[in-house]
């Protein structure tokens, strides 16, 4: 028997239990608040909506995987280690005290992760997110963020 559920359990199933968990989470969370009407929507309507929503996901993604039996889990290891080293380098670089060479770090080592991407293309790429997430994030939501290393 144990080995006939391991069979079903694929990413699909997987993805759905965390829609389904999500979902139960936020519904759970939200159940104390007014939910109102869909005319006059309390604090309480949007999350519940939502969790209603992601638990009907999460269900169609679960079953939909469950009787395909697609093949297991696997994890894209080269791409993946890139993006998963980018995000350490930036929170390390953020830490430190650096906005820019926190962003830099990410988006260069992320961008290790697309194979077929030219330098000039990575590039123009990275100034433009850099530049965009210090206009809004910055200045148009004044997040307090070190611009430069201590």
């Amino acid at each position: 028997m144990p080995g006939r559920i391991a069979a079903r359990l694929n990413r699909d199933v997987i993805a759905g239990a965390v829609f389904l968990s999500i979902g139960l989470i936020v519904l759970v969370s939200s159940q104390d608040l007014k939910l109102g009407t869909a005319s006059r929507m309390g604090p309480g309507y949007f999350p519940t909506v939502l969790g209603w929503l992601l638990l009907a996901l999460g269900a169609v993604i679960a079953a939909t995987g469950w009787t395909k039996g697609a093949p297991g889990w696997t994890w894209a290891r080269p791409r993946s280690y890139f993006v998963l080293l980018g995000v350490l380098l930036f929170a390390a670089f953020l830490g430190w005290g650096s906005y820019w060479l926190a962003m830099i770090a990410l988006l260069a080592v992320g961008a290790l992760a697309a194979f077929d991407l030219s330098l000039r293309a990575a590039l123009a790429s990275m100034a433009i997110i850099i530049v965009g997430c210090y206009i809004i994030f910055v200045r148009g939501l004044e997040v307090n963020l070190p611009m430069w290393p201590l």
